[in-house]
């Protein structure tokens, strides 16, 4: 397997990874938990999700997934720069 495949798969599963992120955020604010699927998809993006909560918090709104998002892009923006350099 070369690099570059190698390097274009870990690409789609971080895709597939932010993907998770986001239901898991806009199952936050949905405030559903109950169901198994949710805690599942809540689970996996708190990996991630949880090292950035509680950074920006206005009221009740907690802004940090907006952060946690946008390294995360970043990071999927440099990986994709090396996969087609």
């Amino acid at each position: 397997m070369s690099l570059r495949l190698a390097l274009i798969i870990l690409y789609l599963l971080f895709q597939i990874y932010g993907g998770l992120m986001m239901l898991g955020i806009i199952f936050s604010w949905l405030g559903s938990f109950d169901n198994r699927l949710v805690r599942a998809v809540r689970k996996i993006a708190s990996w991630y999700l949880g090292t950035f909560e509680g950074m920006i918090v206005i009221g009740r709104l907690d802004l940090s997934p907006m952060i946690a998002l946008g390294v995360y892009e970043f990071i999927l923006s440099l990986l994709m720069r090396v996969i087609w350099i």
